[in-house]
């Protein structure tokens, strides 16, 4: 048995879907990111949970530094927020900020695109994968 993972919501998608049903976004598959299982006989049900390993756990390089641009001044004030808080939601960061949906999207990409937070699943926070040690040390 072979299941596939959107990488972005990390729903479960047929492995011929071009968008995922649940979060829309491109879901094409080139191989490599299958989990593949041994059922015994009589399982009827599989809890899987995924982790995230941050990249940002070791701390902050020198290249880390160049490589992580923040396109404005609240996008940081966010990321600090949200690792602070340790977990992390558009609408968390629309009740604290005075921005609207489309701009705390934006600011969840921008912080899922960097390592920051985790992909979103299903209807849950996200995990900050970031501390606010090292967000004061990329951002000052």
């Amino acid at each position: 048995m072979i299941i596939y993972l959107c990488k972005n919501c990390g729903g479960r998608i047929n492995e011929n879907y071009t968008y995922c049903p649940y979060c829309g976004k491109i879901a094409i598959w080139k191989g490599g990111d299958e989990i593949s299982l041994t059922v015994p006989a009589g399982v009827t049900k599989i809890n899987l949970q995924l982790h995230y390993k941050s990249k940002w756990s070791d701390g902050v390089s020198e290249e880390d530094k160049k490589s992580v641009k923040a396109p404005e001044e609240i996008y940081v004030d966010v990321l600090k927020f949200v690792a602070e808080a340790k977990t992390a939601s558009v609408s968390m960061i629309q009740r604290k900020f005075p921005i609207g949906y489309v701009k705390s999207c934006k600011i969840m990409d921008w912080m899922e695109d960097n390592g920051f937070v985790s992909p979103n699943i299903a209807d849950e926070s996200r995990d900050v994968l970031i501390s606010l040690d090292n967000v004061d040390k990329l951002f000052g």
